[in-house]
């Protein structure tokens, strides 16, 4: 009795044992898939070369294209690339916790988490491993879903959202915009529309350029707001694939509109098609892109911005002339006269006129003339002359120009040289740019209509002498005459008469009210008034102020007349009728003061 006894005990232990050595190998053997179950579902999303999709929408497989991807399965067609990243950057977040470990001894284990068969599965492939994920059911409580990698035991609980980015068709993991790529890397633009062809570029500077259907200056605005329409134009239907015949849908024919934008940064060109508007909806029109046989529903906003004209794109802006600022210096000619200014910052105002004499500038006149030049806008381009049939007629006149405006910019070693020439309609010009084949109409006649003479534009300081400077002042009028000195010793006027200070300070400066061209006839010996200026500095000089007869002033060596301001206290005390002041000696009546 106790023998047998102590056999079943021996028996128990040894089957105990066993149970144990299996159930503890069977928990590290658990432990081990748990571990690879966790290294399989981390993986990086640069490195994924591909990822095929199995589930209700059928088999999709999408492969890698540099920073994009491209729809291989059923089909040849871009992805949606925004849409994988988020199921890779999902599975690359997957929570640590989470996993579960099915019993073995259930056949049926993986059909409660609907693993068998799955619901969906994805496959990853990365490097030289492929992970094939199945996806089963939601979890109980429906915040997860269960997931398994093929091969290994444990199951995963991964959020719900998973299941939101598998696609429900196919049309969901295709790309729904038609170009690639950002405005400024937009380097090359070519349009074919009903008016013709167009080529566009941009210029090393990064200014636009029209090359065809003749080379001149593009105006960079519209250029900007077509090629904004263009890359933001998106699909709205997939209409058909693999297309043989793009006839019925306008896509063939001449009067299809097309562009190609080449693009910087390795994406090259994209060329794009827009065809006749759906019959069902007319607000959008079929396209296709050069390379694919798809057809495609967009909005008709991009067809109807590259229906545009050649003339919408020219710059109907003046070069050199919209920025005052980059105006270095003008040279104008015509009808024999000339008017050349230019910058010097030595000047008080900062300009000085160079022809027809020198002599400074005032710097509002100045500014008042280029400013008024900004305004200027082309307003029509005229089209060159048609070659004619018949070569026993004369051709047509050449437009005749009149004036000639070089301008000097500070970044631009080459001066503007434009031609300017009278146009039919009122406050208008004829302009040509060298450079440009094209003559255009351009308002207002701002470039036309300007003076070529010093006059409107020299400095209004006649002369500038501080207080400090002169030593004595001679005055001769009808009505009297007047001689004031310092004293030698003191350097204190010597009986001053009332009034002036104000006129020592109206010395400094002496600004005139007007320049004049000096009057035909203009007896210059005989002066109504003179007023002459001692002065000291480096050596004693003299300058001569002479009032003729209607308000003119001279002064002496200077080749224009002038006006004086009314309130001027020069101008006051040269006036004929004014009376002496106390101290002074009239002068005789009948005695004109001679010229000093």
């Amino acid at each position: 009795m106790h023998r047998r006894t102590t056999s079943v005990l021996a028996l128990a232990v040894l089957l105990l044992g066993a149970y144990l050595l299996v159930w503890e190998h069977g928990d590290r053997l658990d432990r081990e898939d748990l571990s690879r179950m966790r290294r399989a579902l981390r993986l990086d999303p640069d490195r994924v070369e591909a990822l095929a999709i199995d589930g209700p929408s059928g088999h999709t497989l999408c492969r890698r294209r540099g920073e994009d991807w491209q729809l291989a399965e059923p089909i040849s067609a871009r992805a949606d690339t925004s849409r994988i990243r988020q199921i890779l950057s999902l599975l690359r977040e997957l929570p640590r916790g989470g996993i579960v470990l099915p019993d073995r001894r259930d056949r049926d284990a993986y059909a409660h988490y609907g693993l068998e068969p799955p619901q969906a599965s994805l496959a990853v492939v990365q490097g030289t491993s492929t992970n094939r994920l199945l996806i089963g059911r939601r979890s109980p409580l429906g915040d997860d879903v269960y997931v398994r990698k093929e091969g290994l035991d444990a199951v995963v609980r991964i959020p719900v959202s998973l299941l939101d980015l598998l696609p429900t068709s196919l049309d969901a993991m295709r790309s729904r915009s038609l170009l690639r790529g950002v405005p400024a890397a937009i380097d090359r633009l070519e349009l074919r529309n009903a008016s013709g062809y167009i080529q566009l570029a941009r210029t090393p500077a990064g200014a636009w350029q029209i090359l065809q259907p003749l080379a001149t200056r593009a105006d960079p605005v519209p250029i900007a707001s077509l090629v904004r329409e263009l890359l933001a134009c998106t699909i709205v239907q997939f209409v058909q694939d693999g297309v043989t015949d793009f006839t019925p849908y306008g896509l063939d024919a001449p009067s299809a509109l097309s562009a190609i934008l080449d693009t910087e940064g390795g994406l090259g060109s994209q060329i794009i098609f827009f065809g006749d508007p759906l019959a069902s909806s007319p607000g959008l029109v079929y396209a296709r892109l050069q390379g694919e046989n798809s057809v495609y529903a967009v909005p008709d906003a991009a067809a109807k911005a590259l229906a545009i004209r050649l003339d919408d794109l020219r710059d109907r802006r003046i070069p050199g002339l919209t920025l005052p600022a980059r105006i270095q210096g003008v040279r104008a000619e015509g009808d024999g006269a000339a008017l050349e200014f230019h910058r010097d910052g030595a000047l008080p105002g900062g300009w000085q006129i160079d022809r027809p004499r020198r002599v400074p500038a005032d710097p509002a006149a100045i500014t008042n003339l280029l400013a008024g030049w900004t305004g200027v806008r082309i307003t029509a381009f005229e089209p060159p002359p048609a070659p004619s049939a018949a070569s026993s007629l004369p051709p047509p006149p050449e437009p005749v120009f009149t004036r000639t405006l070089r301008i000097a910019l500070a970044d631009n070693p080459d001066p503007v040289l434009i031609h300017v020439g009278p146009a039919e309609a009122t406050n208008a010009c004829r302009i040509r740019i060298a450079g440009e084949s094209a003559t255009a109409i351009a308002e207002p006649a701002a470039l036309l209509d300007f003076p070529l003479d010093a006059e409107p534009y020299q400095s209004l300081d006649v002369l500038s002498i501080p207080s400090a400077n002169v030593l004595a002042l001679d005055l001769g009028t009808p009505a009297r005459t007047l001689s004031v000195r310092r004293d030698p010793v003191t350097g204190d006027w010597v009986q001053p008469p009332e009034g002036f200070d104000a006129l020592l300070a109206a010395l400094s400066p002496l600004r005139a009210a007007e320049w004049l061209p000096i009057p035909d006839g203009l007896d210059r010996t005989a002066p109504v008034s003179t007023l002459r200026i001692t002065q000291t500095g480096r050596r004693t000089l003299s300058n001569t102020l002479l009032l003729y007869p209607d308000g003119i002033y001279l002064l002496r060596g200077h080749p224009a007349a002038f006006r004086l301001p009314p309130d001027s206290p020069v101008a006051r005390w040269l006036t004929p009728s004014l009376p002496a002041a106390a101290g002074e000696e009239p002068a005789p009546a009948a005695q004109a003061p001679a010229a000093p």
